[in-house]
């Protein structure tokens, strides 16, 4: 439905908009870098591959493999995403009113078709289409069918979209089009979209607004994944590599700017107070959120503090499977060589490379440790193989024991090796003999 209404719909005005440029391309003051921007937007507005280099295609490759192993199954992930409602929407009653009433067919059908981004997050988010690694072919589909990650993105649209439209269906009862604006929350977006939503109010009906508004507000807290509704900056083909984790620090980043805008240019105090009150509820929202979440899962991080959330370093992940991969192989070449310090360095490298890349190899491993009440067991593999080439090197014997309880079992096997920080036993203090 969304293709065709792509190719039919959108056909005469990506003409037009190409027309419009043509006529006016002397009046930009960079003429040239405008055109570029816009053939980069248009080619993945159609969908059109933008192929980069043999460098850039390997980089995609391992990016993919590992936003596959890490991010797409994990379960407390996926559970950390659904508490995005709960941390960034503005008007957090609607989430649970008792006044809502369940999404019509027609409803339904609107979120499927514009509101889900499910196929982008799938196809430009982590990158499905780049071949799997040579000899993990099998597990890497596996993870692509199980696609937990995109689930919970589907659950969070969903819930947001009922909510939003519910509120709007009330507004719609209001005497006047400036009360239904007011009690829709209109100023929540911009100028731009509040014109076109009354434009979509006049000429298509209640219904269609409703739904519209739903869809903004949507994008407007759960962001967008699709690339052509993305910064150009991320549209390139070294921009989707180095920028594609870019898309959630940048749209907070944006939100916030937009409701400080608010707060201090408002046209009116009512919406000063609006943008004041939406940058508490993200903010505050957020570290309320986002502190629940490490009380059930055992992280110490908070996922949804503003400084954790701006703290975007450019090439994340997509320089760090590269530097993870190209770490054991020079470090290989140098222990060959009889350098101690790479075969040190390996007993490191070579797990994280296998936490990144391998599917499933860090739930099996933690799994094994939460059992046994051990940690880093291949890490201790690697160093005991290394007390057989270096006779010199001894491994410390309670450096891999860690004792859990119940609880703390399920959080280590399922959120990871954080738990075991905040379960460390203090090292008592030295007494001094006199």
């Amino acid at each position: 439905m969304r293709q065709i209404d792509m190719l039919y719909n959108l056909s005469p005005k990506i003409n037009a908009y190409v027309r419009l440029f043509d006529d006016n391309a002397g009046k930009f003051k960079e003429w040239g870098k405008v055109k570029n921007d816009i053939e980069i937007f248009l080619r993945n507005l159609k969908r059109y591959n933008i192929e980069g280099g043999f460098f850039e295609r390997m980089i995609a490759r391992a990016y993919s493999q590992a936003m596959r192993v890490i991010i797409m199954p994990s379960p407390v992930l996926s559970f950390r995403n659904l508490f995005q409602n709960a941390a960034f929407e503005h008007d957090k009653s609607i989430l649970i009113d008792t006044r809502n009433t369940k999404l019509t067919d027609s409803d339904i059908e609107y979120l499927e078709t514009y509101v889900l981004q499910t196929r982008a997050m799938v196809e430009e988010y982590f990158m499905v289409g780049e071949k799997p690694l040579p000899g993990l072919r099998f597990l890497t589909k596996l993870i692509d069918k199980v696609k937990l990650y995109p689930y919970s993105d589907i659950a969070n649209r969903h819930w947001s979209f009922w909510a939003k439209t519910n509120q709007v269906n009330r507004a719609l009862k209001a005497e006047s089009v400036k009360q239904m604006m007011t009690e829709a929350k209109f100023e929540d977006m911009t100028e731009l979209e509040q014109r076109r939503a009354l434009a979509i109010l006049a000429r298509d009906g209640k219904e269609a607004m409703t739904q519209y508004v739903g869809r903004v507000h949507v994008d407007d807290i759960h962001f967008l994944y699709e690339r052509a509704q993305r910064s150009p900056a991320e549209m390139t083909s070294l921009g989707k590599i180095v920028g594609n984790l870019m898309l959630f620090p940048r749209a907070y980043g944006e939100k916030l700017a937009h409701s400080i805008n608010k707060m201090l240019k408002g046209k009116t105090y009512q919406e000063q107070w609006r943008g004041l009150k939406t940058l508490f509820a993200v903010i505050g929202g957020g570290m309320l959120a986002g502190s629940l979440y490490m009380m059930v899962t055992g992280r110490k991080r908070n996922p949804y503090n503003p400084l954790e959330i701006l703290a975007f370093r450019p090439g994340g992940l997509a320089w760090g499977s590269v530097e993870a991969a190209t770490e054991v192989y020079a470090n290989i070449l140098s222990a060959a060589k009889g350098d101690s310090r790479a075969l040190a360095a390996l007993t490191v490298a070579i797990p994280r490379a296998a936490d990144m890349f391998i599917p499933f190899y860090d739930y099996t491993l933690r799994a094994i440790e939460a059992a046994t009440d051990q940690k880093n067991i291949d890490r201790k593999a690697l160093r005991q193989m290394r007390m057989m080439i270096d006779k010199e090197y001894k491994i410390r014997g309670g450096a891999y024991k860690v004792k859990r309880n119940a609880l703390q079992k399920w959080q280590y096997f399922i959120a990871g090796a954080g738990v075991d920080e905040q379960i460390k036993k203090k090292k008592k203090p030295l007494k001094i003999k006199r």
